[in-house]
C-alpha cells in the first residue's frame, strides 16, 4: 500500500522487472541532489581517467568496463536505496540487458528531463550575457576593414617592372 502511495506522490518512482531466476520488480527511485553529486563525480572522474590517456580501442572498451565494475554497487546503491548486502543480493538477480534498463531510467527520470530544465532556464541567458559583457569573439583593432585589392596590373607586367628596377 505505502509504494502505491509513494508512486502517487512521486510520479519519478518506476519499478523495473529483474531477475535470472527469481523474477521481481525493482523499484529506482529518483536522486535526491545530494546523491546526484555523487553520481556526477563518479560520471565526471571515469570520463576524465579514460580522456587522460591515449588508448586502444581494446584498452578503451576494458577501461569502460573496469570502471563499470569498481562503481556499480555505489550506482545501484544511490538508485534504489538499498544497502550494500541488498545490492549485492540484486547484483546477482540481474543480467547485463536489466542493468542497461536500470541505467536508463536513472537517466531518464535525473539527468535527460534536467539538461531540458536547464537549457529552457539559461537557453538564451548564456548569449545574452555574453553580449551585454562585450564577450562575443572580437577581431583585434588592427584587421579594420580592408580596402578592395584587386590588381589592375598582371603579375607579368609587374614581373617587367622589378626586372627593369634591376637592370638600373
Amino acid at each position: 500500500m505505502e509504494s502505491g502511495i509513494n508512486e502517487k506522490v512521486n510520479p519519478r518512482i518506476t519499478k523495473v522487472n529483474i531477475g535470472i531466476r527469481n523474477p521481481g520488480k525493482l523499484t529506482i527511485y529518483p536522486l535526491s541532489l545530494h546523491d546526484q553529486i555523487e553520481m556526477d563525480d563518479i560520471i565526471r572522474g571515469a570520463i576524465e581517467k579514460i580522456a587522460s590517456t591515449t588508448l586502444s580501442e581494446v584498452a578503451f572498451i576494458s577501461a569502460i568496463l573496469q570502471l563499470i565494475k569498481d562503481n556499480i554497487q555505489t550506482i545501484l546503491k544511490l538508485a534504489t536505496g538499498k544497502l550494500d548486502e541488498e545490492v549485492l543480493t540484486v547484483m546477482k538477480e540481474i543480467d547485463n540487458v536489466q542493468f542497461i534498463d536500470i541505467v536508463n531510467v536513472i537517466y531518464e527520470k535525473n539527468y535527460k528531463e534536467a539538461g531540458k530544465n536547464v537549457e529552457r532556464l539559461f537557453g538564451g541567458t548564456v548569449e545574452k550575457m555574453k553580449k551585454w559583457l562585450n564577450l562575443e569573439r572580437q577581431s583585434p583593432l588592427s584587421a579594420k576593414d580592408i580596402p578592395d585589392t584587386d590588381l589592375s596590373t598582371s603579375i607579368k607586367e609587374a614581373l617587367g617592372k622589378v626586372e627593369s628596377q634591376e637592370n638600373k
